[in-house]
């Protein structure tokens, strides 16, 4: 076999700028990306005015634009053109809107990040570790992710839990979920306190709204509070794990939980989440949701 020779010099100085030149027009075709997206946002936000109210979904899907796309780009149209030429995903578009908003609304008030806190539990339900950061295995995340096809935004999250969930957009505690708008397909490992009613509510409102189009839903199996049954109510499924699901703190140990969980799917996918969640338990249908 003949050894291969390393190449000339030249030749690699060669290579190392046509790389730098294809890199570079991939940087700006990311950028004339941002600003048509800005643009169809604009029309977007414009035919939603004209739009009857009721009458913005059926449109949407007559034209063949899906709902998830349309909400992105709506976002985009609160962005000028110059704002758009410095940016190079379409995440990092979504993250200066969301920080936008939260500087325009101030800082939270005690109450609003209370629920990121140590709350006194009132019911055994609520007797947990009082430590919010807990997080997903990535088993479940990624069942969540093929039953779904993706994840646009994680509300109750962090830059740690990010590195499984890899949502779109999300929303850390300092940036207040419950305060900001909630659209696309939705994965929620919602604080386990009292406030989780809050979270819950939230959610079912964007759904019946048609601006949560999928969600999966991470909770204890509370079936005994008001919450639950209202969450329960809106589900197409509802998968109750064999086992308690062991969630990793922040330095990845496994956590103990004191009782079961039930993972919720609101959406269209109803049989795709019964046959991908079936290998972890219990899988209930809802005929009977909205």
């Amino acid at each position: 076999m003949t050894a291969l020779l390393p190449a000339p010099a030249r030749d690699l100085d060669l290579l190392a700028a046509e790389i730098k030149r294809e890199i570079g027009l991939g940087d700006a075709a990311l950028v004339r990306g941002l600003l048509h997206y800005r643009r169809a946002g604009v029309r977007l936000a414009e035919a939603r005015q004209a739009i009857p109210h009721g009458g913005w979904l059926p449109w949407l899907e007559t034209h063949g634009i899906p709902r998830t796309t349309a909400w992105r780009y709506e976002q985009l149209a609160g962005l000028d053109e110059a704002e758009c030429s410095t940016l190079e995903h379409l995440r990092d578009a979504l993250e200066v809107l969301a920080d936008r908003r939260r500087e325009a609304k101030g800082p939270p008030a005690a109450p609003e990040m209370a629920f990121f806190e140590e709350v006194r539990p009132t019911t055994w339900v609520e007797k947990n570790s009082g430590c919010e950061e807990w997080y997903t295995p990535a088993v479940y995340v990624e069942a969540a992710r093929e039953v779904m096809g993706c994840i646009d935004l994680d509300p109750a999250s962090s830059e740690v839990a990010q590195r499984t969930v890899q949502a779109m957009t999300f929303y850390t505690k300092e940036l207040d979920g419950l305060s900001l708008d909630w659209a696309g397909n939705v994965y929620c490992n919602p604080p386990y306190s009292r406030v989780i009613d809050r979270f819950v509510d939230k959610l079912v409102a964007h759904y019946l709204a048609g601006e949560v189009e999928q969600a999966v839903v991470l909770t204890n199996n509370a079936t005994d509070t008001q919450w639950f049954q209202r969450l329960a109510a809106s589900a197409s499924a509802i998968c109750f794990p064999a086992g308690r699901v062991k969630f990793l703190d922040p330095d990845g140990v496994e956590g103990a939980p004191l009782q079961g969980q039930a993972v919720t799917y609101l959406g269209d996918r109803q049989e795709a989440f019964a046959k991908r969640f079936a290998g972890f338990g219990l899988v209930l249908s809802n005929r009977h949701r909205p």
